[in-house]
């Protein structure tokens, strides 16, 4: 008899393990886009650039595009794929000014091809401690001080009597000299 309730139990068992393993619809649950000090540091730049737009996780491909061909252009594009930036700063013509990144460890060399890659878009990226989050005027020195710059030498085009202008061509960010 206590054979027979001990064989019951393990075959029960076996029946129900094996009826909860067998593929079901996937199952979603929401998440949280930010937490913790990437959390923190998005309300910190909102009150530090009232007047910019701080996009939070923004995947590199949208910020970057290689201009190589071949083997070359394939190996940036690998190196973009999945990879995010933490905040994009944007001005309100949705001009970048910068990238800002927490920075958790020194001396990834991923971190450092992808710093590469934005300088060499032109694209500047400002870094924070994440145990140390910086003040409001310390984010703010940090954002525009390469775009007050960029603002002067736009300045100093116009006096030239050059003017650069975007205009809606089928190719990609056409400059056009009037």
């Amino acid at each position: 008899m206590e054979m027979l309730v001990f064989v019951t139990i393990v075959f029960g068992g076996l029946i129900g393990w094996f009826l909860r393993s067998r593929p079901g619809p996937v199952r979603y649950r929401a998440k949280p886009v930010l937490a913790g000090s990437d959390r923190d540091l998005f309300f910190r730049l909102r009150e530090a650039l009232p007047e910019c737009h701080i996009c939070p996780q923004v995947g590199v491909a949208a910020l970057i595009e290689p201009t190589g061909v071949g083997k070359m252009r394939k190996a940036a594009v690998d190196l973009m794929n999945a990879r995010r930036v933490g905040h994009a700063v944007f001005d309100d013509e949705m001009r970048l000014l910068a990238v800002v990144r927490l920075v958790y460890r020194r001396g990834s060399r991923g971190d450092a091809e992808l710093d590469a890659a934005l300088a060499s878009a032109g694209i500047r990226t400002v870094r924070f401690d994440p145990k140390r989050l910086p003040s409001e005027a310390k984010i703010r020195s940090s954002i525009f001080h390469r775009s007050r710059q960029g603002r002067q030498s736009e300045a100093k085009t116009e006096e030239r009597g050059r003017v650069l202008e975007f205009r809606k061509t089928p190719w990609r960010d056409t400059i056009v000299h009037i």
